[in-house]
């Protein structure tokens, strides 16, 4: 956040474009290999949680239908929209509606 607020405000939209394009790589990159040995060790990996074997198949299941999903988390985490870059937001990540009422009128999250 800092490094995006610093070159927003010193007018280096270009450099603020690459630093996003490179943390989205990075997350993508992390996130595949994650999952990857998620889904390549998950009986040891569940079997981490409890010794018990119905508990450890059903951490092994509950694995191999979540993991392949982190790769969509991690990029609406990493990059909120399209046009986010130089742009004020009124929402935080994700879409959740944080919003509060003062005096009767609704303010947007910031």
């Amino acid at each position: 956040m800092v490094f995006t607020a610093q070159n927003t405000g010193a007018g280096q939209a270009a450099r603020v474009r690459d630093g996003v394009r490179h943390s989205v790589w990075l997350g993508v990159a992390l996130t595949a290999v994650v999952s990857l040995l998620l889904l390549t060790e998950r009986g040891p990996v569940a079997a981490l949680f409890s010794g018990s074997d119905e508990t450890r198949l059903i951490t092994e299941r509950y694995i191999l239908i979540t993991a392949p999903f982190f790769l969509c988390y991690t990029l609406t985490v990493v990059r909120p929209g399209p046009s986010s870059v130089g742009h004020r937001h009124d929402r935080p990540l994700l879409g959740a509606h944080a919003r509060s009422r003062v005096g009767g009128r609704l303010l947007p999250f910031r």
